[in-house]
């Protein structure tokens, strides 16, 4: 996010027939940086899937590109690739980064609102029913407020829900609920 580099995604030949018009492209990509100064090409992915979304975590020094229900972490200081194996296998839908911490992104799949945080500092992956976090970040409103699910009447101890399960609130950068 310094602005030295541009990020492409470059299509691969396709002999799987006709494009997508509606619906999640099943073209295969690579995703490319270039260096604006030099022009240099390095790809950073080979065949993934299409990608439909891209965010940087909150310091601009790593990103996370997703489409096809598949998730790729690039970190711009090391020059590579993060939790690559994990995410591999991995169906991911939708992300958001957390406001509070750089190395944490939080995920779900379609099955799950509150899927798996991967914490890409220690290249770890938490399943939401194994964190005792109840607040899982899901989008930005603006500079001061984020949309999040939270688990209301949440057992730890017992892994199981209390009447009213996960609901969609307003919360601050530090996680307290606004609305």
């Amino acid at each position: 996010m310094d602005g030295k580099d541009l990020y492409f995604m470059e299509p691969l030949p396709n002999d799987n027939g006709p494009w997508v018009i509606k619906g999640e492209p099943r073209e295969k990509v690579r995703i490319v940086k270039v260096n604006r100064d030099t022009q240099e090409e390095n790809i950073i992915a080979e065949s993934v899937p299409f990608i439909s979304m891209v965010q940087w975590n909150n310091t601009g020094k790593i990103v996370a590109f997703g489409g096809g229900e598949r998730l790729i972490i690039y970190d711009t200081n090391k020059d590579r690739l993060l939790l690559e194996d994990i995410l591999e296998e991995d169906t991911i839908s939708f992300f958001f980064w957390s406001p509070k911490d750089e190395n944490k992104l939080y995920t779900e799949n379609n099955n799950l609102s509150n899927g798996s945080i991967y914490y890409v500092n220690s290249q770890k992956k938490v399943e939401a029913d194994e964190t005792k976090e109840q607040i899982y970040f899901k989008g930005k409103l603006d500079n001061n407020y984020y949309f999040a699910t939270k688990w209301f009447n949440y057992d730890n101890q017992n892994k199981n829900m209390k009447n009213d399960g996960v609901r969609t609130i307003i919360v601050d950068k530090g996680g307290n609920q606004v609305k």
